[in-house]
């Protein structure tokens, strides 16, 4: 049985700790991927409970009525609510990712109030405020 020299170690010590590493990262980017193909896959008319299938729970929940006061401004995750009727109910669900939350709105079914179902999926970097 032969001895490594100390600089012979520390390089298969170092190659090693490289590759889990490397390994790691493309599991972390896998991850990354099949979520947000999760996320796209995600349209309006989405059931609330194939949402939760395929995301999981939210890191955030809220819920309200509109109108909402005050009105969000144009080009927000809550700006879609502005265009729904009065006294609609919805809820908002909010995923944080990485360097990006996401939006997922909801509002009852016309047909079935106890169903609710997706009207829009946005997306704001992390720093913009929920």
């Amino acid at each position: 049985m032969s001895k490594l020299s100390p600089s012979a170690a520390l390089r298969t010590v170092l190659f090693a700790v490289a590759l889990s590493a490397s390994g790691c990262a493309n599991h972390v980017n896998r991850n990354t991927s099949d979520w947000m193909k999760s996320v796209n896959s995600i349209k309006p008319g989405t059931e609330m409970g194939q949402v939760k299938d395929k995301l999981g729970a939210p890191d955030a929940k809220r819920k309200g009525e509109t109108p909402v006061l005050p009105v969000p401004p144009v080009g927000s995750p809550e700006g879609v609510l502005s265009t729904l009727p009065p006294d609609t109910k919805y809820e908002h669900w909010i995923y944080r990712r990485g360097d990006s939350h996401y939006h997922v709105l909801f509002q009852r079914t016309a047909t079935e109030p106890n169903k609710w179902e997706v009207i829009a999926v946005r997306s704001t970097p992390s720093t913009d405020v929920d």
